[in-house]
């Protein structure tokens, strides 16, 4: 689970969850299609906007820590 975005007191109004690019292995100049869930909470308030910003942090498998050759 991704952070969620909460409002003033605390209390989470969207969740957001990647389900299907967490691991997988992206080949250079080949696109890919990734699937973002967003929950958008009962408490929520009508009629208000919320903006977002989705960064995807990568990095090259031989670089990470859970690469073994």
């Amino acid at each position: 689970m991704l952070e969620a975005l909460v409002d003033a007191d605390g209390v989470e109004i969207i969740n957001f969850d990647f389900v299907n690019l967490i691991g997988m292995q992206l080949e250079p100049c080949n696109d890919t299609k990734a699937e973002v869930d967003v929950h958008i909470k009962q408490d929520a308030e009508e009629c208000h906007t919320y903006s977002f910003k989705v960064v995807i942090d990568a990095i090259q498998y031989n670089k990470s820590q859970f690469w073994t050759p």
